[in-house]
């Protein structure tokens, strides 16, 4: 069995327009994380802890891989 470990951190917004997603879920009331993505730090954190395990060497993290 492998395992992998997920770390992401964004701070809270100061723009009111900024939606907060976490898990893939929108939170409507609260509000949003800073960032260049959606940053929803639940999501992001899965994937790297996947992609972890997967290479078995602990990848960078999926934010700080090259762009399409």
């Amino acid at each position: 069995m492998r395992v992998g470990i997920g770390v992401d951190v964004h701070r809270f917004s100061s723009d009111e327009k900024r939606e907060l997603w976490l898990g893939g879920l929108l939170w409507s009331e609260e509000s949003g994380l800073e960032g260049h993505s959606d940053s929803d730090v639940a999501a992001h954190a899965i994937c790297d802890a996947l992609l972890s395990a997967v290479s078995g060497k602990g990848l960078a993290g999926a934010c700080s891989l090259p762009k399409p």
